[in-house]
């Protein structure tokens, strides 16, 4: 049995992976923003499920999930990013067309936000050989619509692919077709 947490496990991918983990004996710690959405995802999940409503967005939510993590004496294996911000849906698919709150938006939700979990993370997850699955978008490779949210999911992946080599840590990022 693994403890895998999960960013944006309340809805969606995130809560999907939820349920098949659970299925296959694992443990898993449920982060979200809203927490009318985290209750609501653990109707569907066993007793003992853990959950924090956490906007990884914000500059000291990975401090935030770690203190939470120590002092429900829960070490992770494993970290499965799910969230994702998409921006301004109308012009999401050009990297001309958002404005720079939206950019802004989807930069530090899709790239910095991750980054900063990883590298607070990182200890426990070296200390355990854990593993991290990044859920991706094929907008990121396509030329037709990927947009910045394609660009965002994209670099966050490739770049921590050459660290996760270096920590020693297993990698698995998936390619999702989110438009």
């Amino acid at each position: 049995m693994k403890n895998i947490i999960i960013i944006g496990g309340s809805r969606g991918i995130g809560l999907a992976a939820a349920r098949e983990l659970v299925a296959a004996g694992h443990r898993v710690f449920l982060v979200g923003r809203s927490e009318d959405h985290l209750r609501e995802a653990l109707s569907g999940l066993p007793a003992g499920t853990e959950t924090a409503a956490i906007d990884m967005a914000q500059t000291d939510a990975p401090e935030k999930l770690l203190a939470c993590l120590k002092e429900r004496d829960w070490t992770p294996d494993g970290l499965v990013f799910s969230a994702a911000a998409f921006g301004n849906r109308n012009n999401g698919r050009s990297v001309i067309e958002p404005g720079r709150s939206d950019l802004e938006q989807i930069l530090v939700s899709n790239v910095v936000a991750p980054y900063a979990t990883v590298k607070t993370l990182l200890p426990a997850l070296r200390e355990r050989h854990g593993q991290i699955v990044l859920i991706g978008s094929t907008a990121g490779i396509r030329r037709d619509k990927g947009g910045i949210y394609g660009i965002s999911k994209w670099a966050f992946a490739f770049s921590l692919s050459g660290q996760a080599v270096l920590e020693q840590i297993d990698l698995r990022p998936i390619e999702g077709d989110t438009y």
